[in-house]
């Protein structure tokens, strides 16, 4: 099942770069997420796992604030941007996948394998 995620936050993450203070806040991400139940059992909850993962990586809006906000340092935030979409791209964009067993009988192998 595909599903359009709209997720914002406040959420505020103060960090120095080369000795300079920094601060990600109001951060937003938006794409498209697959979200995969599987493998079908026959005890309650029916599934024995969830997958969820992008397809591809998603838009990811935040403000960049502190000393590195204000001065407006050059290439700053290109560098921010890009260690934030690939913290996100090595977590859960595909190839990389969120992987949740939900009863205990189901092994971590079959959740994160794909069918064959």
């Amino acid at each position: 099942m595909d599903l359009d995620i709209v997720f914002a936050s406040d959420l505020e993450i103060v960090f120095k770069v080369k000795g300079i203070p920094a601060r990600v806040s109001d951060f937003g991400l938006r794409g498209m997420a697959r979200v995969v139940l599987k493998p079908l059992i026959s005890q309650i909850p029916l599934v024995g796992g969830i997958q969820v993962y992008f397809l591809k990586a998603p838009e990811i809006d935040y403000t960049l604030g502190g000393v590195a906000g204000t001065l407006e340092i050059p290439g700053l935030n290109k560098i921010v941007e890009r260690i934030i979409i690939e913290q996100v791209k090595n977590f859960i964009v595909l190839p990389n996948k969120f992987s949740m067993p939900l009863v205990d009988t189901i092994p971590n192998k079959v959740l994160k394998c794909p069918d064959s």
